[in-house]
């Protein structure tokens, strides 16, 4: 981490990772053969940038593609490391994939994942009333930890003098 760099656990990936968590409770992890049928799919390469994977590597990941839409196979697409740990994130993925290609790398490639998600819809799923009251609970609390965060930290920056001054830059 250099000198300037943000936090590792800034609050939207905080709250991102508290969404997910929510989901994967909620919804079934993809099975072997659908991992398999993905990785056949994008062609062992990145989704985004178009990179070739190595299968046994562990320099690659399955991104969702929505980072709140879900585990189902649909919403996974196998990214680099680079593509999914450093630089997309939250973001959303048609405007990431307009950073990683232009015309027809990625027109393909745009196709290829909409293609994927469309032959794998997230599945419909039913739950009681009082697992739908939890999750709303929950949704609610993660809600309300963004909110205070960003309270805190206005709180802080408020009261801290030094962090308000403008930074010198080193000589």
């Amino acid at each position: 981490m250099t000198l300037n760099a943000r936090p590792k656990h800034a609050v939207p990936q905080a709250t991102n990772a508290m969404k997910k968590t929510i989901e994967a409770i909620l919804e079934r992890q993809p099975t072997r053969t659908e991992n398999r049928s993905a990785w056949d799919h994008f062609a062992h390469s990145c989704a985004y940038c178009g990179c070739d994977l190595a299968a046994d590597a562990r320099d690659w990941h399955w991104d969702h593609i929505d980072p709140v839409g879900g585990n189902h196979i649909g919403n996974r697409a196998p990214a680099c490391g680079r593509c999914n740990g450093d630089q997309k994130l939250a973001l959303n993925w048609e405007e990431f994939l307009a950073t990683k290609a232009e015309g027809d790398a990625y027109t393909a490639r745009r196709e290829r994942i909409t293609k994927w998600m469309d032959q794998h819809p997230r599945p419909s799923a039913t739950h009681s009333q009082s697992v739908e009251k939890m999750v709303e609970e929950l949704r609610t609390l993660v809600a309300q930890f963004g909110a205070k965060c960003r309270d805190l930290k206005a709180t802080i920056a408020s009261e801290d003098p030094q962090k308000n001054r403008p930074r010198r830059r080193a000589m």
